[in-house]
């Protein structure tokens, strides 16, 4: 999938979507992130499961990412409900100059160039 150039949300996306219902509608509406096409309030979003399940995964760049629903994704920062910097102490905000690819799949998360790999 590729991202246009903005300000992102690395992270585990339950930990910025605050209304459980919104939760709910969102885990429905993308398949519980097994959907190809992924979207959160009209923004394309990519999320999907780590190879363990929760805990903390390190990424190329040395930070740490919490994960309590067994997912980790990306999200513009127009979208998250709550602010960002409550979100980056939850996960990261990450600026891209420029456009970039998202790949996910059997617990490798890349994101441009941070690689998360819940493998390990």
């Amino acid at each position: 999938m590729r991202m246009k150039t903005g300000k992102y949300y690395i992270g585990d996306p339950c930990y910025v979507v605050e209304d459980q219902n919104d939760w709910i509608k969102l885990l429905e509406d993308t398949n519980y992130f097994e959907n190809k096409n992924q979207s959160y309030k009209g923004q394309p979003i990519y999320c999907g499961g780590t190879a363990y399940g929760d805990g903390c995964y390190e990424s190329n760049k040395g930070k740490c990412y919490g994960v309590d629903a067994g997912l980790l994704g990306i999200m513009p920062v127009e979208v998250i409900d709550i602010p960002e910097t409550e979100a980056e102490f939850l996960g990261s905000i990450e600026t891209f100059d420029k456009d970039f690819d998202v790949e996910i799949g059997k617990g490798l998360f890349i994101f441009g160039d941070i690689i998360i790999d819940t493998r390990e």
